[in-house]
């Protein structure tokens, strides 16, 4: 699934500057389908590793929080030294931080990933009050060096929920995942779509974790030799990512999300032994934090950038960010579950 989520990468970044135009999936979809495949992956490292909710919990902020961290001190270093974010300049910034809640807000958006979506629901007022805005008015998610965060807040609130969901038995599952499904439909065909709140919404969005998790499970059953099937789902789900833009925007929050929920059991089947496979999806998440910086970066000092040197040079910065990294986080995780399984730490696997 590593090219799949990298293929999804990808989407975000040309949702923020154009690498291609083919009707590719726009960018919050593509965030969408990955809370999909999430589903999946925590499903099969709980049930697969049975790991505690202590250990599970520890890996997780381990894989996601140094790498935000690292991303957010890249970002606000190129904007206070190069003066260059695609969304602010550095004298707003510096105004910004001069009110105590502009302050509050950026402290709280560098250090902390929880509540980062409720700033695209939040605008400001005069004397730096803050209040709920629909979706056509300006929001104060440009404030913060990392706009891409929020969707790391929902990913959270799902890993808090995770060593639970995946305890429940598949009806329940299945229940609580419709009624989530129900809710957003809902949404979508009342005047709540207009309102921001309602887009990054997780009981509205808790349907795409929970299908995944269903997902898994429905892989489990399946036997384990791969078949021509798993190529072609694999080749249809990348023509589903590439056409999703032209879908129409009623069906267009369901269209990949639900394409990857039935084709990603088919596809983890044939590429689970794939080490090509495991290291580009590894990859993906610094890329999908970096690649906004490093559009700033081009806007400001290209004449005229193109998309594709943005993702070649977004990939070159992620690839480095990913080696800096993984290693010492796989020794402090391989720590992590060697202290929960209470055998006592020889060395650093």
């Amino acid at each position: 699934m590593g090219i799949i989520r990298l293929l999804l990468a990808i989407a975000v970044c040309n949702s923020h500057f154009e690498l291609t135009s083919l009707p590719m999936v726009d960018g919050h979809e593509a965030v969408l389908t990955f809370f999909a495949v999430s589903g999946f992956y925590m499903a099969m490292i709980l049930e697969e590793r049975k790991e505690s909710p202590g250990c599970f919990y520890k890996s997780r902020i381990l894989s996601l929080y140094p790498m935000f961290l690292f991303a957010v001190g890249v970002s606000a270093a190129i904007l206070f030294f190069l003066d260059a974010h695609p969304l602010i300049s550095r004298a707003q910034v510096v105004e910004i931080l001069s009110n105590p809640s502009g302050f509050f807000i950026v402290l709280w958006t560098s250090v902390c990933v929880v509540g980062q979506e409720l700033l695209f629901s939040l605008g400001g007022g005069e004397g730096g009050s803050l209040h709920f805005i629909s979706g056509d008015m300006p929001s104060i998610y440009n404030h913060v060096f990392l706009v891409q965060a929020w969707s790391l807040s929902l990913e959270i609130v799902f890993y808090s929920l995770a060593p639970f969901l995946v305890r429940l038995n598949s009806k329940i599952l299945l229940g609580l995942s419709f009624v989530s499904l129900l809710f957003r439909v809902f949404i979508v065909l009342t005047p709540l779509s207009d309102q921001s709140f309602f887009l990054r919404f997780f009981p509205a969005d808790f349907w795409l974790f929970g299908f995944g998790i269903i997902s898994y499970r429905f892989y489990r059953g399946l036997s384990k030799k791969v078949s021509i099937v798993d190529y072609l789902a694999f080749i249809s789900l990348i023509a589903l990512v590439m056409i999703a833009g032209g879908v129409s925007n009623t069906y267009v929050p369901f269209f990949l999300p639900m394409g990857a929920i039935v084709l990603q059991p088919f596809i983890f089947r044939a590429f689970q032994s794939l080490v090509l496979d495991c290291v580009v999806g590894k990859v993906t998440y610094p890329f999908y934090l970096l690649h906004y910086a490093v559009i700033g970066l081009f806007e400001e000092y290209a004449d005229d950038p193109l998309g594709w040197h943005i993702f070649a040079v977004s990939m070159a910065a992620a690839l480095v960010a990913f080696l800096i990294f993984s290693p010492g986080i796989g020794v402090l995780r391989s720590k992590v579950r060697r202290r929960a399984s209470g055998n006592p730490i020889l060395g650093t696997a």
